[in-house]
């Protein structure tokens, strides 16, 4: 993927020679991350609930997590889930398992989760969208049911 940025230079001074300014080429960025993120998922849950989890391999420098989730495909117009950051728990040769639930997730609407991995120098990286959908089967209340006998004084 190629992301294109634009750069406009103002300065105080008249610039006699504006071809210096000006570069038409790519520059390749690396953004290095300070996890291994092996895999995350969003699994509905029987309570109507959904489970988001992540699991990573290793964390060098990693401050905590962030899910966020909306329903387009564009992370500008997702809300943030969890109301406070998820602290690392992993080590720089040990990963960890990581849960969220999602408590406010309707049934029969497609949602995009996103998450963000914030290092310790405040540097992040977004990770997704991840889809899924809350079924009304996942939202029905698993156990038994007890039914018992009307019963009416004449």
């Amino acid at each position: 993927e190629q992301i294109r940025n634009s750069v406009v230079i103002v300065g105080a001074g008249v610039e006699q020679d504006v071809v210096n300014n000006q570069d038409g080429g790519v520059i390749s960025v690396t953004i290095q991350s300070s996890v291994d993120l092996i895999g995350w998922s969003a699994t509905g849950q029987a309570d109507g609930t959904m489970l988001i989890r992540w699991e990573t391999s290793a964390e060098q420098d990693a401050w905590g997590f962030l899910v966020y989730r909306g329903v387009e495909n564009d992370w500008r117009e997702t809300i943030r889930i969890t109301p406070a950051l998820v602290s690392a728990q992993g080590a720089t040769a040990a990963g960890a398992v990581y849960t969220v639930v999602a408590r406010t997730a309707q049934a029969g609407v497609r949602y995009r989760y996103w998450l963000q991995e914030i290092a310790l120098d405040n540097s992040t990286v977004i990770y997704g969208p991840l889809e899924a959908e809350l079924t009304s089967s996942d939202s029905k209340a698993s156990g038994t049911t007890l039914y018992f006998p009307l019963i009416t004084q004449n």
